[in-house]
């Protein structure tokens, strides 16, 4: 029932009561006991109360919701004005050159901002400088309570380094407590434009040198800026095909590291270094240029660039090729025979040219080098001048021809440890006369080669046969000496060693002859890897997918063994009867390529390895 519904009956009920007329009146002390009707129902009056209590609550909620969004509009007002930050730095900043970063934090409310933090963003090449919270990335101090309607500053010493014109966003945060335990954060940015570096760096070196040629270049650094420096180092990083000679200095550290210490507001000085290249392509080579200063006890990098040098292709050109090829794998016991071609390309007569080629390896016999030049067997130089090839004397342009040596090679390989592997075969030819083409700017003319070669391993395979075998745990049956018509069982060992290099896909097999027969028992020192037998071809195969460098030379060799059991024919009264013939051992090497193979006889009754057969007991007997 609506609201006006139920006041229009209410209001009708009592004027209904009001009309009534010459009701009589009851005695006064039985008044109390008598009720006057109503015109509702009871039913009817009980929901009318009801209804009228949820309308009082309704209207008690609507108020109390009014006065509280009206509260909490003004605090939330109040409370979202909190912290007001304002950055001041400079709009541009010199790269290296320390600046002043300083944040204001407004409280602007009654209340306390509690546990105020600040967080710098900093972008790349920017850093702070004394500050021992935060990282590479930000920096954060703690500034405590901010009391009500005030302004707490704080400032951040800060150095950006990078190319001119670029410009660096910093973000700057406050986090705080405020209104119990509610945490709050305001965030502000600024950006700033990087001019010109601080310390200049002016590079002098020639635009292209030749290979191996000495040859200068200079530094000059200077203070553009009115900041005094303080603690200045000076770093060049030198390519690997650099050799350094010496500096207008000396440097402190490494032969590219110097201390420079204090460099004033427009002081300048200057550096020469002297070193070559040693190289024979035509690419230009970097050296990467680092200044850092010292700010607050601690090292910062203020400017960064390079120097580029070009390298110029020498005149006189020089080639090798090791028997007859320029990629010839080399092996162990080899005689290898270098050819030594040069030519002048320089356009002028060369005077007094000499080449030295160098060995460098431990398996060549630097004692028993073949040649027409000079030998040094100890430091393994072999030197051609004017005095065993007259042509050096005075070398025309555009003449051209060659010289040789041919080194033998040890059998054996100097392995001591498992890391002794993968030997190779170096050797580094030099050339140069002091007669310089005018276009070019060096000491002398030079030209670099270099050859190398690598070396082969070695695997190789042993065979044994015993009959009496306690060492390996098998028990062979039958007669001995063997006897024509009786079957005796003999164990065969394969024993592979491995030197210099690993091996791929090693495969070891032999064939039993007629009258021998497989057992079927076998063993093995290590691996899962065991002897099967090939019945259609009569071939005892052991297939091992690596075999490690230096296995056998420094520890135990590799070894199976199986068990043959050989019945002796009328033939072989009398001699050894053949229990296997010849064992082969193949495989790949790893670090060359190359196939390696070894071979070994067959295997008799004489049982050549079984120390308890003694003169000729093996020869079978009728």
């Amino acid at each position: 029932m609506a609201l006006e519904d139920l006041e229009r009956k209410l209001s009708r009920a009592r004027e209904k009561g009001s009309n009534k007329k010459n009701v009589p009146r009851m005695p006064e002390r039985e008044e109390a006991e008598v009720f006057e009707e109503s015109p509702l129902s009871f039913q009817e009056r009980v929901r009318l109360i009801t209804r009228s209590v949820i309308l009082a609550a309704v209207a008690v909620v609507a108020v109390t919701a009014l006065v509280g969004g009206a509260l909490y509009f003004f605090f939330s007002r109040e409370a979202s004005r909190g912290i007001v930050l304002s950055i001041e730095a400079p709009e541009e900043v010199l790269s290296g050159v320390p600046f002043d970063l300083t944040v204001s934090a407004e409280n602007e409310i009654d209340g306390i901002a509690r546990e105020a933090k600040i967080v710098v963003n900093l972008p790349e090449n920017v850093s702070a400088l004394g500050v021992l919270g935060g990282g590479e990335a930000f920096v954060e101090e703690t500034i405590g309570d901010i009391g009500g309607r005030s302004v707490a500053r704080k400032t951040f010493r800060l150095i950006a380094v990078g190319e001119p014109g670029t410009e660096k966003e910093i973000g700057v945060s406050i986090e705080y407590i405020s209104g119990g335990r509610n945490k709050f954060r305001t965030d502000e940015q600024t950006s700033l434009t990087l001019g010109e570096p601080a310390i200049k760096i002016t590079t002098n070196a020639p635009e292209r040198v030749i290979g191996n040629s000495a040859f200068e270049f200079a530094l000059e650094y200077e203070n553009v800026s009115s900041f005094d420096f303080t603690g200045v180092t000076l770093e060049v990083r030198y390519p690997n095909e650099f050799t350094f000679e010496s500096a207008s200095f000396p440097p402190d550290s490494l032969n590219n590291y110097w201390r420079l210490g204090a460099l004033n507001a427009r002081s300048r000085g200057s550096l020469i270094i002297k070193g070559s290249v040693a190289s024979a392509g035509e690419q230009a080579i970097a050296f990467p240029i680092a200044v850092s200063a010292n700010f607050l006890g601690k090292d910062y990098r203020v400017l960064e660039t390079e120097t580029e040098v070009g390298l110029a292709p020498s005149p006189l050109v020089l080639s090798v090729v090791a028997n007859g090829a320029e990629d010839y794998m080399a092996r162990a016991g080899e005689l290898v025979t270098y050819i030594i071609r040069y030519e002048n390309r320089s356009g002028v007569a060369l005077t007094d040219m000499v080449i030295r080629a160098t060995l460098a390896g431990e398996m060549y016999r630097t004692d028993s080098v073949g040649t027409q030049g000079k030998v040094d067997k100890e430091r393994g130089v072999v030197t051609w001048d004017a005095s065993n090839i007259p042509a050096f004397r005075l070398l025309d342009a555009n003449a051209s021809g060659e010289v040789a040596l041919a080194v033998p090679l040890a059998t054996t390989f100097p392995i001591r440890r498992l890391s002794d592997k993968n030997f190779s075969l170096r050797l580094t030819v030099a050339a140069e006369s002091p007669t310089v083409p005018s276009y070019l700017a060096a000491e002398k003319t030079t030209a670099l080669a270099v050859h190398e070669t690598k070396l082969a391993g070695l695997a190789t395979v042993q065979t044994k046969s015993f009959h009496r075998d306690a060492a390996s745990a098998i028990v062979n049956g039958g007669a001995f000496p063997p006897r024509v018509g009786v079957s005796t069982e003999y164990t065969v060992h394969w024993l592979i060693t491995n030197y210099s290099t690993d091996v791929e896909k090693g495969e070891t097999r032999a064939t039993l002859p007629a009258g021998v027969e497989w057992t079927g028992l076998v063993k093995v020192t290590s691996g899962d890897s065991v002897p099967l037998y090939e019945s259609a071809t009569r071939e005892v195969v052991w297939t091992i997918d690596k075999i490690p460098a230096a296995k056998g030379v420094v520890n135990a060799p590799l070894e199976a063994v199986f068990q043959v059991r050989a019945t002796p024919a009328q033939t072989d009264a009398g001699n050894y009867q053949t229990i296997l013939l010849d064992t082969t051992f193949t495989g790949t090497d790893a670090w060359t390529g190359l196939s390696l193979s070894s071979r070994t006889g067959p295997e008799t009754t004489r049982l050549e390895d079984d120390l308890t057969v003694a003169g000729d007991q093996g020869r079978v007997i009728p």
